[in-house]
């Protein structure tokens, strides 16, 4: 079965050149391929372990079950990110591989007593610096073969062909909570039978896994709004968030993930559609509202697309921008001449008959 991906993806804001450049720091492997360890300067690209544009509501279920804040998971820190060959990152978002992390990091997240998730209260996130991992191909993944280059000489190369049995240990930073997650959606997602039963065959505690996952993303108490564990109480915000955003360098720098959501861009009331962003002729930039949420502003090379005919005037919601240009005011007066629609006396005359009844006594 195929992977099941959002039909129409949320938008959310790009990843800050801070997040990136803390992600491309903390790489264990400086930038190389994890799996070929090929040079970055080969096509190599950051990838996310766990997918960033996540439903809002598994996240908040995520960070019910870590223990975390309501509204405090950033999918773009860099225990989530890793960086990897382009042909490898495609084969990973299209869950034909994962990595297996090491089943004693697994049982951390578990009762020592018995094997069930711990809850909220209980919950402890593993500290470590790296972790180790097994490259696993899920399922087509016969027909592929991984030139792995040597950590001591780059001019030696190891072929690995299917199923990958002589692939060695590999050492990353990424948390294995957020492999768990990954390698937990793909058992749990229509996994075909055959594939399945030879993953759990080789590595039998990955029910584990499935129970974690399910467990972190689907349970999220109806009452969670009012645990002050989880959500901060509104007088106490202020002070929350100045702590997080004192946490930067002389230069004003960020030096950690914000703890907060990736925000999610929302278009302007009237803008054009996601397909005509798209165009070539077009580009976007975005604006903060009063609530801290990104809007997109889109523009043409001329024009703004709040200036579209075919959207015409009308209310105006209060959160939202219209940016009055000279094309928009030409075509607001209906003229097509590139004269500069200043008020100068006539035009102040014009307007003025029609608005006043007394208007010949203008003139």
């Amino acid at each position: 079965m195929a992977p099941r991906r959002f039909r129409n993806p949320p938008l959310l804001e790009k990843i800050t050149t801070a997040a990136r450049k803390h992600a491309e720091n903390r790489d264990y492997n400086e930038q190389r391929c994890l799996i070929e360890n090929c040079s970055p300067s080969k096509a190599v690209e950051m990838a996310h372990i766990w997918d960033r544009q996540t439903k809002s509501s598994i996240i908040e279920a995520l960070e019910w079950g870590w223990g975390l804040r309501k509204g405090s998971l950033n999918l773009d820190t860099s225990r989530n990110i890793l960086f990897l060959d382009a042909s490898l990152h495609e084969l990973y978002k299209d869950r034909k591989w994962a990595l297996v992390p090491e089943e004693s990091d697994v049982r951390q997240f578990l009762h020592k007593s018995f094997d069930l998730p711990l809850w909220r209260e209980d919950f402890r996130d593993i500290q470590g610096e790296t972790f180790k991992y097994t490259f696993t191909p899920i399922q087509d993944m016969e027909d592929i073969y991984l030139a792995r280059q040597s950590t001591d000489n780059s001019q030696e190369v190891t072929i690995h062909e299917y199923p990958f049995e002589t692939f060695p240990v590999l050492t990353s930073h990424v948390h294995p909570k957020y492999v768990i997650l990954h390698l937990g959606v793909i058992l749990c997602s229509g996994l075909e039978r055959s594939a399945r039963r030879r993953i759990l065959e080789k590595y039998p505690w990955l029910e584990l896994v499935e129970s974690l996952y399910l467990r972190w993303v689907a349970y999220l108490p109806e009452d969670a709004d009012q645990d002050p564990t989880y959500v901060i109480p509104h007088h106490l915000q202020d002070s929350q968030e100045s702590d997080v955003e004192s946490l930067s360098d002389s230069t004003g720098v960020s030096f950690r993930t914000p703890l907060r959501r990736i925000r999610r861009l929302r278009p302007l009331r009237g803008s054009q559609s996601s397909s005509s962003l798209s165009s070539n002729s077009s580009s976007s930039a975005f604006m903060y509202t009063s609530s801290g949420e990104l809007q997109s502003i889109a523009t043409t090379s001329h024009e703004t697309s709040s200036s579209d005919p075919s959207h015409g005037p009308g209310p105006q919601d209060s959160s939202s921008m219209r940016l009055l240009t000279y094309s928009t005011l030409r075509e607001q007066a209906h003229d097509n001449k590139l004269e500069n629609p200043k008020w100068r006396k006539a035009r102040i005359l014009s307007w003025a008959k029609q608005c006043s009844p007394v208007s010949s006594e203008l003139e």
